[in-house]
C-alpha cells in the first residue's frame, strides 16, 4: 500500500503538533513560577494554600483586601504592616457559620460551647470547626445576650419576650432554670464561679446585690445614685463599676471591695471609657476618648496609676490578655470615627486588623492584614495557639492561628 504525498504531510504535521502540545504541558507543570497550577485543567495538582498529606494550610496565599474567604478560611503569609512591622504567618478560619451567642471554652478547655441565636440550643464544637454536638435542646426565643461563669456550670441568659426583657440562670447539668429579677441591668459571676453579682434599680438608687452562683440568698452590699453602671467581677473581692461609655459625656470607673465595702475611684471625668482586667485582676486596660476626640488606649494597675499608652489604640472590649497577663492581643479598627458611640449603637461596622501587644514596647505588632471582620468576644485556646472571636456583623465564630 502506498501513501500519497499529501497524506504523509498530514501525518507528519499531526505528530509534530501532538509532540509540541505534550512538551508545552510538561514545561507548564515544571516551570520555575509555580504560583499557577493546572488543577483546573486536569485536577491532579493542589492549589497553592491547600493542605497536602497531613499538613494544614500553608502556602503563599494572602488575606485578600476585600475580605476573608468563608469556605475553609485562608492560610499563609499576610503582607499587612502596623508601624513598620511585617505581619507574620496566619491562618484565619470561620468555624461556626451561623449566628451564635456566648461562645466560650468548655470547662476542660478542649472545645467551644455556645448558644445558637435562632432557637437557643446549646451546642459544642471542636477547634477545627467540625460537626457541632448538641448539649441541650432547650428552646429560647428572642435571646440576645449570654454571660458564663469561669467554671462553665452556669450561664445567665437574656432574652426578650414582647417588650419585656427576662433573664435566667441556665445550667449545663440539668434542664432547670432560675429566673432573676426582671429589672436587673448588669451582672457577672465571681472569678471562683461561686457567686453572682448584679445591679438592680430600687427607687432613686441602684443596688449592687451578690448571691450564690444559682441566684439564691441575695443580699444588698452597696447602693449608688448612678443609674447606668455596669459591673465586672475582676478579682475575688473586687468588682469594677463603670458608667456607660460615651464620647459626649464624662464617665467614671470605681472599684468596690466586697469584703471591706470600700469604694475607690479609679478614673473620673473620662469620656468613652471601656475597661477590662487581666486574668488576675491586677492590670486594667482602658480605652477612652482623648483630648483630640479620638480613641486612646492605656494600661494601668488596679488603682489606675502609672498609665502606659498603647499604640495604635482600639476599644478595650476588642482585646484579651494572655494567661500570664503580660501580652495583649487586640483587634485594631482601621476606621475609628465617632467611637465608641456609633459602634455601640450599631450605626457603623469596624474593619479590624489583629495585633499582638508585647509588654516591653506596648506597640502593636501585626499578626493579620486588615479584614472586614468587626471582632468581639475575644478569647484564647488553653495553649494560646489560637485566638477565637465573633464577628459583630453576623455573630459567626472565627479562629486565628497564632505563631
Amino acid at each position: 500500500m502506498t501513501i500519497n504525498r499529501k497524506t504523509l504531510i498530514l501525518v507528519i504535521g499531526g505528530t509534530a503538533a501532538v509532540i509540541l502540545i505534550a512538551l508545552g504541558i510538561l514545561w507548564y507543570i515544571n516551570r520555575p513560577d509555580k504560583t499557577k497550577t493546572v488543577k483546573n485543567l486536569f485536577g491532579i495538582l493542589p492549589q497553592i494554600g491547600e493542605s497536602g498529606g497531613g499538613g494544614g494550610g500553608g502556602g503563599d496565599t494572602t488575606i485578600p483586601p476585600g475580605g476573608i474567604e468563608e469556605e475553609g478560611g485562608t492560610g499563609g503569609e499576610t503582607d499587612g504592616e502596623i508601624d513598620g512591622e511585617e505581619a507574620v504567618e496566619t491562618e484565619l478560619l470561620q468555624i461556626v457559620k451561623k449566628p451564635i451567642l456566648g461562645a466560650t471554652l468548655t470547662a476542660d478547655g478542649g472545645k467551644i460551647i455556645y448558644y445558637v441565636r435562632s432557637g437557643g440550643k446549646l451546642e459544642m464544637i471542636d477547634f477545627s470547626g467540625g460537626a457541632a454536638e448538641q448539649v441541650s435542646p432547650l428552646t429560647i426565643v428572642g435571646m440576645f445576650d449570654v454571660v458564663w461563669q469561669d467554671a462553665k456550670r452556669r450561664s445567665v441568659v437574656s432574652y426578650q419576650e414582647g417588650t419585656t426583657v427576662k433573664r435566667f440562670i441556665n445550667t449545663t447539668a440539668t434542664t432547670g432554670v432560675v429566673f432573676l429579677p426582671k429589672d436587673i441591668r448588669s451582672f457577672d459571676f465571681s472569678p471562683d464561679s461561686r457567686s453572682l453579682a448584679y445591679l438592680l434599680p430600687k427607687g432613686d438608687a441602684t443596688q449592687l446585690i451578690t448571691a450564690t452562683e444559682d441566684g439564691k440568698t441575695p443580699r444588698v452590699v452597696f447602693e449608688t445614685p448612678i443609674p447606668d453602671f455596669s459591673l465586672l467581677w475582676i478579682a475575688p473581692k473586687k468588682i469594677l463599676l463603670q458608667s456607660a461609655p460615651s464620647n459626649q459625656s464624662p464617665g467614671i470607673v470605681y472599684l468596690f471591695d466586697t469584703g471591706t465595702k470600700a469604694l475607690e475611684k479609679i478614673f473620673g471625668t473620662i469620656r468613652g471609657n471601656m475597661t477590662i482586667a487581666s486574668p488576675d485582676g491586677a492590670a486594667l486596660l482602658t480605652s477612652f476618648v482623648g483630648e483630640d476626640g479620638r480613641i486612646a488606649l492605656a494600661l494601668t494597675n488596679q488603682k489606675g496609676e502609672i498609665p502606659k499608652t498603647i499604640t495604635p489604640p482600639t476599644l478595650a472590649e476588642k482585646c484579651v490578655f494572655t494567661k500570664d497577663a503580660k501580652t495583649i492581643l487586640c483587634a485594631i479598627p482601621q476606621n475609628d470615627a465617632d467611637l465608641p458611640d456609633a459602634w455601640l449603637r450599631g450605626d457603623m461596622a469596624l474593619q479590624d486588623q489583629f495585633v499582638r501587644i508585647p509588654p516591653d514596647t506596648l506597640v502593636a505588632e501585626g499578626i493579620s492584614d486588615k479584614t472586614q471582620i468587626d471582632a468581639i468576644n475575644l478569647f484564647l485556646s488553653p495553649d494560646e495557639q489560637y485566638l477565637f472571636f465573633q464577628d459583630k456583623n453576623d455573630l459567626t465564630l472565627w479562629r486565628l492561628k497564632l505563631k
